[in-house]
């Protein structure tokens, strides 16, 4: 019997292989080698090209069907970008790729009309769900498409009825599919497809020279390391950590920001610089390292003494979850979104509340002081093979 042929349509921001990070091309990407190693299906990843990208990453079940940008869409994509935040004040993300976006998919499009799939996957982004609109794919592929849903669904740019329309609906948690209108889940067949990641990755042990050099890099000295990775916005809590460090002014431990606003890029936000201002009057205690591959946030993770991720917005499922389990690392997060359904009665939860600051103030002070034990039970089923094979499953 011939392996199931499917096409993944990557949300089209950063391109896979995640050589400029991104979690769900992370996640496509750790899914694909799984499949070289168990080969149950033939895939097609659809994705923006990139210069960076390695010629010789050659995998025997995946095609990777790259769609350059000309550089004129990127132009335009900048000086809207541009527009829209010095001139109209909106600071919001999704006036970055555009015209990106919207070349990808007529692009996309085309090509999933002139292929055979016996599945389409449509990752995290609505808009996407226009390579099924256009050429009739929604036909073609009437029963065989599917939408991986990573974040809420705010708006559905003129494709609910293709929304309506899926096989399925797979959701990172019961929180995310929670929110969708109730039209909808009384349609669609709605699944929860948990992440996973490369556990083996992130049960890295740091040698005492390892440990020695990326101190002396990031000027840590001999002291404590709370560690925050993720992206540099607001949603992700990076303010509220900030001011409640500066509330318990620690002479002992030094706070490391890991992590960028754009992943591998050269953007540079208010909200950043907000940031950067905030740090200087808090003080030398709190350290950034800019953008890290990846590949290298492992380390970070070993070389915590505690972990930290204050989420203020209602995260489906945060990979930083499940990267600071494995690492088996005290982690302190707020009460947010599908956060609880990976804790799994790990780690310390607090509230997001009006309090929030003083709430992580305290939570800090307590692990640092060790007036408090923190849960770290084994997660069973966050690996990545385990992802795999509910992937597999879902699409059956």
């Amino acid at each position: 019997m011939n392996n199931k042929k499917v096409a993944i349509i990557t949300p089209a921001n950063l391109p896979v292989p995640a050589i400029k990070g991104g979690a769900v091309e992370s996640l496509i990407d750790n899914l694909c080698d799984e499949n070289e190693k168990y080969k149950k299906l033939n895939i097609d990843v659809y994705s923006i090209y990139d210069r960076e990208i390695n010629k010789d990453n050659v995998r025997k079940n995946t095609i990777y069907k790259y769609i350059q940008i000309p550089k004129f869409i990127k132009l335009l994509d900048n000086v809207t970008y541009f527009f829209m935040r010095k001139v109209l004040g909106k600071n919001n993300s999704s006036f970055r790729y555009f015209f990106q976006h919207i070349y990808f998919i007529i692009m996309v499009a085309g090509k999933i009309s002139d292929s055979n799939y016996d599945d389409v996957v449509v990752e995290n982004y609505a808009m996407m769900l226009w390579c099924m609109k256009l050429f009739s794919n929604n036909k073609k592929y009437k029963n065989h498409y599917y939408y991986h849903m990573h974040n809420v669904v705010t708006h559905f740019f003129g494709c609910k009825g293709i929304f309506l329309s899926c096989k399925k609906i797979l959701g990172v948690s019961n929180y995310v599919l929670n929110t969708l209108p109730d039209d909808v889940k009384t349609s669609v067949t709605c699944e929860v497809l948990r992440n996973g990641i490369n556990t083996a990755s992130f049960e890295t042990k740091l040698s005492p020279q390892k440990i020695s050099a990326m101190r002396e890099k990031y000027s840590l000295e001999d002291k404590k390391i709370v560690v925050f990775v993720g992206r540099f916005v607001p949603e992700k809590g990076i303010k509220e950590l900030l001011e409640a460090w500066g509330k318990i002014d620690r002479r002992d431990a030094n706070l490391l920001i890991v992590g960028g606003t754009f992943f591998k890029t050269d953007v540079k936000t208010g909200f950043e610089e907000e940031m950067y201002e905030l740090s200087k009057k808090i003080g030398s205690s709190v350290k950034f390292t800019g953008y890290v591959n990846y590949k290298e946030v492992p380390k970070f993770y070993a070389l915590a003494d505690l972990i930290v991720i204050p989420s203020v917005w209602n995260d489906p499922a945060p990979l930083t979850i499940l990267e600071s389990l494995t690492a088996q690392r005290p982690l302190i997060t707020t009460n947010s979104g599908g956060i609880p359904e990976y804790l799994n009665g790990n780690g310390i939860i607090v509230q997001r509340d009006s309090h929030l600051v003083d709430n992580l103030a305290k939570a800090i002070s307590n692990v640092l002081d060790n007036k408090v034990k923190v849960p770290l039970k084994n997660s069973e089923g966050i690996d990545i093979e385990d992802y795999y094979k509910r992937f597999i499953r879902c699409l059956s």
